[in-house]
């Protein structure tokens, strides 16, 4: 899993302000800062091409929270799709921000919350390790497989008890989280907890 340090980044599109005026706008998004709010433009600009691994300015705002850019690139009809070089897409960086509203719209727009990168890692995935417990909860409720695991074995229970996030780990096992799925090295999602002393995750997965 990835995240991301940009500095600024202009993420730049066409809005309609009237019925017969457009008007070019540029949006700021500073991650990990709030982003910054919408300023006209002087003149038109190239759109923002993907970094050198691949990432989009659709992705960055994604990650970022910025539902005002998204749906900025979005109107300028910007791949929702794109991923990156390992295979992260908007959606992934979606989730690992935790923005159930830009989540929501990316799906909307016909983004994939069953998209997997490179590693096998899913937005569910991602959403768990980073604890971002309501956009764990809008992936489960959409279906997305709670057992599905990355290429080490690790499923979202691994990752979310690893990590020390005892919220997500309840609601994934009320989802029915298998805890006693075992990942490359042998071990459980207790047993990984354990092994980087995270108390309170391994204490609610003891006797499961």
């Amino acid at each position: 899993m990835r995240t991301i340090t940009y500095g600024l980044l202009a993420l730049l599109c066409a809005l309609p302000v009237h019925a017969d005026e457009s008007s070019t706008f540029i949006f700021a998004s500073q991650i990990p800062d709030e982003p910054v709010p919408l300023v006209r433009c002087a003149a038109p600009v190239a759109p923002v091409a993907p970094d050198a691994d691949g990432y989009s300015a659709l992705y960055i705002a994604a990650e970022a929270g910025d539902l005002a850019s998204v749906e900025c690139l979005l109107a300028d009809h910007t791949d929702v799709r794109l991923a990156s070089r390992d295979g992260n897409t908007p959606m992934h960086g979606a989730a690992l921000g935790g923005s159930v509203p830009v989540i929501e719209r990316l799906f909307e727009a016909g983004a994939s919350v069953r998209a997997s990168n490179q590693h096998g890692e899913t937005p569910l995935y991602w959403a768990a390790g980073a604890g971002a417990l309501d956009a764990v909860r809008w992936l489960l409720e959409r279906g997305c497989p709670v057992d599905e695991v990355d290429r080490d074995g690790n499923s979202a229970l691994h990752l979310a008890a690893a990590s020390g996030y005892p919220a997500v780990v309840g609601l994934l096992l009320e989802h029915r989280a298998n805890p006693a799925l075992k990942n490359r090295a042998g071990q459980t999602a207790l047993e990984l907890a354990r092994s980087l002393d995270q108390a309170e995750t391994s204490q609610l997965l003891a006797g499961r």
